[in-house]
């Protein structure tokens, strides 16, 4: 994404900046507009920078997925207010960082719906490698959700679409007063 919109960005900007308005007779409105497009081009440069910062935090890259699990879990049980747990198995070795990406992101997404929507007291979330097949387990003890109400929203769509990407499936188990299970399975047969 960065790759594309910003070298779309900056070609816009330099083909701004490259207009003469020397002896166009622009009036000071218009001077004031056109130093107005250069910085809202290099506004959207800006953000179109920290989106991109965001969409793979460097932490993931230095470190891997673990660690930059493990520092979002120890922060949210700072709050006290819910206790995540992370259990992994069989993650010896890194993957490719387009399934660290997708795996961070799913994840990310599941823990945010479990803090804002839940009412959970905890959750857990395991991470297990057997074989050629990644296992992502997600269970809270909420306060689940009707399943037949399960939305097509712009998270759980981009969750399906990463799970599919990789050739996945996803299962989502809850009720009512019961807690949610997700259950996502990746294979990863042709990561090394």
């Amino acid at each position: 994404m960065h790759d594309g919109l910003g070298s779309l960005l900056s070609t816009l900007r330099l083909n701004a900046e490259s207009i003469d308005l020397k002896d166009k007779g622009l009036t000071e409105k218009e001077l004031y507009a056109y130093q107005n497009v250069i910085e809202l081009i290099d506004k959207a440069c800006s953000e179109l920078r920290e989106i991109s910062h965001n969409m793979m935090p460097p932490s993931i890259e230095q470190f891997g997925i673990l660690q930059q699990l493990k520092s979002i879990i120890r922060n949210i049980n700072i709050s006290k207010k819910i206790e995540f747990t992370l259990d992994t198995f069989g993650l010896e070795e890194r993957f490719n960082k387009d399934l660290e990406l997708s795996i961070y992101r799913i994840c990310l997404e599941f823990i945010n719906n479990i803090i804002k929507h839940s009412k959970a007291q905890s959750a857990i979330i395991q991470l297990v490698r057997n074989q050629n097949v990644l296992s992502i387990i997600i269970e809270d003890d909420g306060i689940g959700f009707d399943s037949s109400l399960i939305s097509e929203g712009i998270g759980f769509s981009s969750t399906r679409s990463r799970v599919e990407a990789f050739n996945g499936s996803m299962m989502i188990d809850t009720n009512k007063k019961r807690g949610t299970t997700v259950i996502i399975e990746l294979p990863i047969e042709n990561e090394n």
